[in-house]
């Protein structure tokens, strides 16, 4: 199913189970442009039981459920998977009763359901429910104003729900601003002087008046100290010969998932400074084992630093970065140096690396990307065939080694390699999602 399918199954299965909703944001493109995740608000009590009627609607509609970050007290942000002809699609329902943000209360649930529209398209059968145009406004401008985004494609939608609700309108800012505000976005929208509320933008959100309550705060706190102990990211770590092909599917697991996460991070060999650019790293060099091997004092001594470095880099990067729920792609990692001691001048102690590889902190998933010896010679000769043959033996067995690995094999097409790397991806998020249901119930 395709995108538009998706939202109406999603809707069709809320009317069905009797789910009151509403769908949040600018509706103006819906559905037939759905650039982003899908907003919705539900009751409070239909909110308890969420993850019960998104596991419903999941079966009935042969999709998988890859996982679930919850980002406010009452909000949670699910990531769905369905087949599309030959390939998969995300799509990211973002679920919530009362609007929150940055755990302070904007909306509750009963106001943004309160005489909820109907939103008529062409299709008769393609209807859904959205706020009144108050509400609408209140949300839509809050949210782009605590962003501190506000584009001209924002503007216009804002201009219309203000010229359909303006009476309706004007006393619910006067609940999240002060006067002198309250006149300065009135004086905008009526004088078709919309855009100066842009220059104004850090203004307004110094201005905005928030309230937290004692338990609003403590569930919170509870929130984030769940999300730390338990991270919604994923680091996946790439291993292979040079000219096996990992920059390639490195490239397709940023294009494809990354809308699975809250952002993407890429890492070559050690986790200290990101890089959105996959193409730039170190390991594209003419002659990687040309230079001379360290001392094997100087080498173990390597490790033991190394070992230091990567917890430090570890706990101080890569795990924070995994508490934001972020996709963190490493090309190569600390183990290739169990393949090849001699691109990293190792002479020392393989006891000792291997032994240190255990203590480091490890990938959540390794992905170990194999092709025949001659079509990596073709791609990539600064070794020779013997040492290419060898590096694929040595990397199919540390694989075995490894736990959560798993292998690809760049041979045929380009589709049948990604569809490889998605199937395994894909089941990988599906088993954390199991994992973090089973530890849920206990």
């Amino acid at each position: 199913m395709d995108k538009k399918a998706f939202f109406f199954s999603l809707i069709s299965f809320f009317n069905k189970k009797h789910i009151p909703y509403v769908l949040l944001g600018d509706t103006t493109n819906f559905p037939h442009k759905i650039d982003s995740d899908i907003d919705l608000a539900v009751s409070k009590n239909d909110f308890k039981k969420i993850e019960k009627h998104m596991q419903d609607f999941a079966c009935e509609n042969n999709v998988d459920i890859l996982g679930y970050l919850q980002h406010e007290i009452t909000a949670k942000f699910f990531i769905c998977s369905t087949k599309n002809g030959g390939s998969n699609i995300i799509m990211n329902p973002d679920i919530c009763s009362d609007y929150y943000r940055n755990g302070f209360l904007i909306i509750k649930s009963e106001q943004l359901l309160d005489k909820r529209k109907v939103n008529h398209t062409n299709n008769k059968e393609e209807i859904f429910y959205k706020c009144n145009d108050s509400i609408a406004f209140i949300y839509y401008f809050i949210k782009r104003i605590d962003k501190q985004a506000l584009t001209k494609e924002n503007i216009d939608y804002l201009k219309i729900l203000w010229n359909s609700s303006k009476s309706e309108i004007l006393p619910l800012l006067n609940q999240y601003f002060p006067k002198e505000t309250v006149n300065i976005i009135c004086q905008a929208f009526n004088n078709n002087n919309e855009y100066k509320l842009v220059t104004e933008i850090e203004y307004l959100k110094k201005n905005l008046l928030f309230n937290r309550s004692i338990l609003d705060f403590t569930l919170n706190k509870f929130r984030e100290i769940k999300r730390i102990l338990h991270p919604t990211g994923l680091m996946i770590g790439f291993l292979g010969p040079d000219g096996s092909g990992k920059s390639t599917l490195i490239d397709f697991v940023k294009k494809n998932y990354a809308i699975a996460f809250r952002r993407s991070d890429y890492f070559h060999l050690k986790p200290r400074h990101s890089n959105s650019n996959s193409n730039s790293n170190s390991s594209n060099i003419n002659n990687p084992q040309g230079q001379a091997p360290r001392s094997s004092f100087l080498s173990n001594l390597k490790v033991i630093y190394l070992l230091i470095e990567y917890n430090i880099y570890y706990w101080t990067t890569a795990y924070p970065l995994k508490i934001k729920s972020s996709l963190i792609i490493f090309d190569r990692y600390y183990h290739d140096i169990l393949v090849d001691p001699k691109r990293y001048r190792h002479n020392g102690s393989l006891w000792l690396a291997n032994f240190i590889g255990r203590l480091i902190p490890q990938p959540d998933l390794w992905i170990f990307v194999d092709a025949p010896t001659d079509i990596i010679q073709k791609r990539k000769s600064e070794v020779s065939f013997e040492e290419t043959d060898r590096q694929r033996i040595a990397y199919r067995l540390l694989s075995k080694k490894l736990k959560n690995s798993v292998q690809i094999d760049n041979i045929g097409t380009l589709k049948g390699v990604t569809d490889q790397l998605r199937t395994n991806l894909i089941n990988e998020l599906i088993r954390r999602y199991n994992q973090r249901l089973r530890r849920s119930i206990k």
